[in-house]
């Protein structure tokens, strides 16, 4: 004979388990149906039309990044600024620990360290230019 109390344990044990194996079946189902409507309503991959827009635009992000680049380029190198020409190297191989760059070039770390203030200066230039404004420095 079993008592009630292991009788319905294991009527509660097996409800439970029905009920997780139907919960993972269901699942399955709706996650192939929703496959299935994307496919047919045409939302699953971007149209061509979408990834030619998305291609053109980070095509026109590459190039203005590289447009800054190399104006900031000309900049260090039209102060004779070596260690941000250094530093502008290093960040475009992504290296962006200072203590490596200076490892790397053998100068010192606090060359790097003091040359942020003079590379910000650069960026605000730049910025003001390209916004058709002149850039007054804090003297």
């Amino acid at each position: 004979m079993v008592t009630l109390v292991k009788c319905l344990c294991r009527l509660v044990w097996s409800e439970h388990t029905h009920e997780k194996s139907e919960t993972a079946k269901t699942r399955r189902a709706e996650e192939t149906f929703l496959r299935e409507e994307g496919i047919h309503s045409g939302t699953a991959t971007p149209s061509a039309e979408t990834l030619a827009l998305r291609v053109e635009a980070e095509r026109r992000d590459e190039e203005r990044s590289s447009a800054q680049l190399d104006a900031l380029r000309v900049s260090f190198t039209e102060a004779k600024d070596e260690v941000n020409l250094l530093w502008l190297d290093y960040t475009v191989k992504e290296i962006t620990d200072l203590s490596r760059m200076a490892l790397e070039s053998g100068r010192d770390v606090q060359e790097f360290y003091r040359a942020a203030d003079r590379r910000k200066k650069h960026v605000m230039r730049l910025a003001a230019a390209a916004a058709g404004v002149k850039y007054e420095e804090d003297n």
